[in-house]
């Protein structure tokens, strides 16, 4: 297969999932029912209004928090999917003598 026919073939097939994904959206919408409701729009907690006002502001010393969590989670997760420790470890020490 040529450059070019890589690509066309790469444009058929994103043409392809576009228009497979706008089709099924616009079954549901033709086939699915809309309802009426007036409280539909209203956000509810388990069947009831909530008591607290929905846009609740955080302080921001809790984003801090935040970003540090998912700073280490991220390296947690790349650490233990990629495992370069793994491989180098495999690479200095003997069948039978794992140390991790």
């Amino acid at each position: 297969m040529t450059g070019l026919g890589q690509y066309a073939l790469l444009l058929g097939l994103a043409a392809g999932t576009v228009g497979a994904a706008l089709s099924l959206y616009g079954l549901a919408r033709a086939i699915g029912r809309s309802r009426g409701e007036p409280g539909k729009e209203v956000p509810a907690t388990a069947g009831r209004l909530s008591p607290e006002p929905v846009w609740v502001r955080y302080h921001a010393r809790y984003y801090g928090y935040a970003l540090l969590f998912l700073a280490f989670d991220m390296e947690m997760a790349f650490m233990y999917s990629a495992r370069p420790w793994r491989a180098a470890e495999d690479a200095v020490s003997r069948p039978g003598e794992r140390t991790i």
